[in-house]
């Protein structure tokens, strides 16, 4: 699980686990599946393209087992359908550990400040911009 934050005193928090990156279930939580190397270096190189485009369309993000929260800033609100969508598929590349699975079945994207809804994604309904 991972935490990642631009805010260097908030950087120094410990990562947040739900006991699946030990192979422990938690209650109701499935333990994930275990990716293969190219899908580990896969969940690499978007995490690395996550960091690396720091715009302001992105500021934080938290996995918690299948939901995975993100704070959007003020680019995301001014970008396009397409780079939002791959926004979504970068967070879901690195919560799937490269998988792309049902592994994770819910990505709310919140604004940095009013932490109200920007979007959210489903698998059923895709990418939702409110």
């Amino acid at each position: 699980m991972s935490h990642h934050d631009a805010n260097p005193a908030k950087a120094a928090m410990p990562p947040i686990s739900s006991g699946i990156d030990a192979g422990v279930g938690v209650i109701g939580t499935p333990t994930a599946p275990v990716s293969t190397p190219e899908q580990l270096a896969k969940a690499k190189k978007c995490k690395a393209l996550l960091e690396k485009d720091r715009s302001g369309i992105w500021r934080h993000y938290q996995i918690d087992g299948s939901t995975v929260i993100v704070e959007v800033g003020p680019i995301f609100y001014a970008a396009d359908f397409e780079t939002k969508d791959a926004l979504n598929g970068f967070m879901r590349c690195v919560a799937t550990d490269g998988r792309m699975d049902n592994t994770v079945t819910f990505i709310d994207y919140l604004d940095q400040n009013t932490h109200r809804d920007a979007a959210t994604w489903t698998p059923a309904l895709g990418l939702d911009v409110k």
